[in-house]
């Protein structure tokens, strides 16, 4: 099954304790949220099909152990849990960022969740 992919892309870290530090990141698209603040909302629709394999193919170019996995909301994709094992197993430290609507529990507990909770005003 594949994952919807927005972008992957390496940056430097801007937001949690890792600020400063480089990071590849995992766009994946879908959101169940419209927040009217949203900085990526082309993130809820737009994007294209990813097998497994070549989403990590992709991140191993960079040559970076850290990787962050965003959206949209990451968890609304029923594979994002086997990504992060997946990613997990080859060596990597996963963070996750997530608005904590969906069930975090299937989730690798070697992954860093970082949850951003939205209240009834955010949209």
């Amino acid at each position: 099954m594949a994952l919807i992919v927005n972008e992957i892309f390496y940056s430097i870290q801007g937001e949690s304790s890792w600020s400063g530090l480089p990071f590849v990141f995992v766009r994946l698209t879908g959101c169940n949220l419209c927040c009217l603040y949203c900085d990526t909302p082309y993130a809820r629709e737009e994007g294209s099909p990813w097998d497994m394999e070549s989403v990590l193919a992709r991140v191993k170019q960079f040559h970076c152990p850290r990787i962050t996995i965003t959206g949209g909301e990451p968890l609304m994709q029923e594979q994002t849990p086997v990504l992060v094992r997946r990613m997990i197993e080859e060596g990597l430290m996963v963070t996750m960022e997530t608005n904590g609507s969906q069930d975090i529990a299937r989730v690798d507990a070697h992954c860093i969740k970082i949850m951003d909770l939205k209240g009834p005003s955010s949209g």
